[in-house]
C-alpha cells in the first residue's frame, strides 16, 4: 500500500505533493529545506539620539547626527543652536487674553484667537463685532417712530438682507419682532410677517409689516408679482393669448397656431381651454 503521509519524521499529515505535507512542502519552496521554519526577525538597531547636548531626540536619517530641529537649525542659520531659543524648552503660560471680560487662554500678542483676529483685520481687538444688547436697545428706542418712510435695519442682515436681533438666547428678524409689538403674537405657525407695498426686507417699520400666510397674493395686489409677459424667458404676450384662445374657438389647429407663436402644441393647448398657464389673462 502506498504511504500517502508527509515524509519529515515525526509527521504523520498527508501529502501535499510527492514527498512533503502542505506545511512542510511551502518551507521547502520558499527556504529549500523542509525544516527550515520562518527566520528569527532581526531587531531593528539602537535608535541613535542627537549629540547636542542635552536633547534627548532621535536623529533623522542624513542629519549629521542631530534631530530634526537642530539640523533645520542649521541649515538655515549655519549653526544648530542658532535661530532663538527651541520652543520645546519654552515654559507655556496660561495667562488670560488682555481684552477685559475675556476669559480664553491668551495665543498670540496677549489676545486669544478671535480678539487677535479682530486686532489683525480692524486694528482693535474689540471691533468688528455689535457689542451685545446694542441692537436690541436700537429696537427699542426706535420701535415707536412715526414714519411712513423705509426704517432700514443698521446692523446684522441674513443673506437675503433681513434684518435679525439677538434676543432670548436666538435670532430674530427685526421685522418679525416689529410685527409682534404691532400686531400681537404670531397667529400660528404658518404666518409669517409680510412687508406690504415696500417689499424691503431690510426695513422693520412696524407699519410695513403684517402677519399673513398669502405672501403670493400680497404680490399680485401691489403689482410686483411676475407672470405673464413681465418674464423675461416669455415667448407670448396678454394679445398673444388672447389672439390664440380667439382663434382656436374659431376653429384654427392647434399644431398652425403652435407653429405660428413658437411654441409647443400642448403648450397652445392649455392656453386655448384656459387651463395650468395664463389664468389671469381675462378675454
Amino acid at each position: 500500500m502506498t504511504d500517502t503521509t508527509c515524509t519529515v519524521e515525526d509527521c504523520a499529515a498527508p501529502k501535499h505533493g510527492l514527498l512533503y505535507c502542505n506545511t512542510h512542502y511551502r518551507r521547502w519552496k520558499k527556504y529549500g529545506d523542509p525544516l527550515q521554519a520562518r527566520p528569527t526577525p532581526v531587531p531593528p538597531p539602537p535608535v541613535a539620539i542627537c549629540s547636542i547636548e542635552g536633547c534627548d531626540r532621535p536623529v533623522r536619517i542624513k542629519s549629521r547626527g542631530w534631530c530634526s530641529p537642530h539640523y533645520s537649525r542649521w541649515r538655515d542659520h549655519g549653526d544648530p543652536l542658532g535661530g532663538g531659543p527651541d520652543r520645546s524648552e519654552v515654559p507655556q503660560t496660561t495667562r488670560e487674553c488682555a481684552v477685559d471680560g475675556c476669559t480664553r487662554m491668551a495665543k498670540t500678542k496677549g489676545y486669544c484667537g478671535s480678539h487677535y483676529y479682530r486686532e489683525w483685520r480692524h486694528g482693535d481687538p474689540t471691533a468688528g463685532r455689535t457689542p451685545e444688547g446694542e441692537a436690541l436697545a436700537y429696537f427699542e428706542a426706535h420701535i415707536n417712530d412715526e414714519t411712513d418712510e423705509c426704517m432700514i435695519w443698521p446692523y446684522g442682515r441674513t443673506d437675503f438682507g433681513h434684518g435679525r436681533v439677538y434676543i432670548d438666547g436666538r435670532y430674530t428678524y427685526a421685522s418679525t419682532l416689529a410685527c409682534e409689538r404691532a400686531h400681537g403674537p404670531r397667529p400660528s405657525p404658518q404666518h409669517l410677517a409680510c412687508h406690504g407695498a415696500c417689499h424691503n426686507p431690510a426695513c422693520w417699520n412696524p407699519r410695513h409689516v403684517e402677519w399673513s400666510t398669502q405672501n403670493q397674493l400680497h404680490r399680485v395686489r401691489d403689482g410686483t408679482d411676475l407672470r405673464g409677459e413681465q418674464i423675461a424667458q416669455a415667448k407670448l404676450t396678454e394679445a398673444d393669448v388672447r389672439a390664440i384662445r380667439r382663434r382656436r374657438d374659431a376653429g384654427e389647429s392647434l399644431v398652425g397656431l403652435a407653429k405660428e407663436y413658437g411654441i409647443h402644441p400642448e403648450h397652445a393647448g392649455l392656453i386655448a381651454r384656459r387651463v395650468r398657464t395664463w389664468l389671469h389673462v381675462v378675454d
